[in-house]
């Protein structure tokens, strides 16, 4: 055609481009748009009737089979929060974060991530899309934890890549071997409250001691206790809304996990 030009393209879609160059010429052209306001989609159309032949045909409308490009050059945002349910502190492994991106990425892994705080870290990832689930295991007893994502690690899928975190809830500290369990009056596996006792209960004697601590639910220690037979009774006001711990050397071989 001998007469096709930036007039003869129409342009439509949510990126709100306006402006078109065309450059070529006979049967091959190339058409750059430009001027978008917004991510979005960008779709041109030639209607009818605008190029000509040499003999003076007009066009038919265009076929139009791809003629949409989405745009994006928005850099996904990401925040890091704790899992649901993750207690901070924390007295059981793994600990659990979630990392939500504000858009689909398509490489984050473990690679993604920056730690600190505890050696021997061992970490799992899952998820997909947009939202992930990080999980930290082999943590040092009275570790604080920290996870980042740093700018640019993580790209969407047209590459655009990651601003730096929103760290909302990026840290946990671990307790490492006690074991904390919220009473409320509810009776347990091997402790429960009873007639104004608790009651903690062993498979064997304890070769060593236990230290038993109360907590209210404001992180106040209000009585701190040694242990150390297969039946313990410590007397206590009324235990609703409390934590109980439990630790010691050789605690761990006789402690059972505590479900209600």
């Amino acid at each position: 055609v001998t007469d096709f030009d930036n007039s003869d393209i129409t342009l439509s879609g949510s990126a709100n481009a306006n402006s078109v160059s065309v450059s070529g010429s006979d049967k091959n052209y190339d058409i750059e748009v430009s001027g978008m306001a917004t991510d979005g989609d960008i779709t041109i159309n030639i209607p009818a009737g605008v190029a000509h032949d040499e003999y003076g045909k007009a066009n038919n409308e265009s076929t139009n089979t791809e003629n949409v490009i989405m745009y994006d050059i928005t850099n996904p945002d990401v925040e890091i929060k704790l899992a649901e349910g993750q207690a901070n502190p924390a007295y059981e492994l793994p600990l659990l974060f979630k990392v939500i991106f504000s858009e689909d990425v398509v490489d984050f892994s473990t690679y993604s991530v920056s730690f600190g705080g505890s050696a021997g870290l061992s970490i799992a990832i899952s998820g997909n899309g947009s939202e992930y689930t990080v999980a930290m295991d082999g943590v040092l007893t009275n570790e604080t934890v920290t996870i980042t994502v740093a700018e640019g690690v993580v790209h969407d899928f047209v590459g655009n890549p990651n601003n730096a975190t929103v760290n909302t809830e990026n840290s946990i500290t671990y307790m490492g071997t006690t074991s904390i369990k919220d009473i409320n009056n509810r009776y347990g596996t091997n402790i429960y409250y009873n007639t104004g006792n608790i009651v903690v209960t062993f498979d064997e004697i304890p070769k060593g001691k236990v230290l038993l601590e109360i907590f209210n639910i404001q992180g106040q220690e209000v009585l701190k206790k040694e242990i150390g037979n297969k039946v313990n009774r410590i007397p206590v006001k009324s235990l609703s809304n409390y934590l109980i711990r439990l630790s010691g050397s050789d605690f761990l071989q006789y402690k059972k996990v505590f479900t209600n």
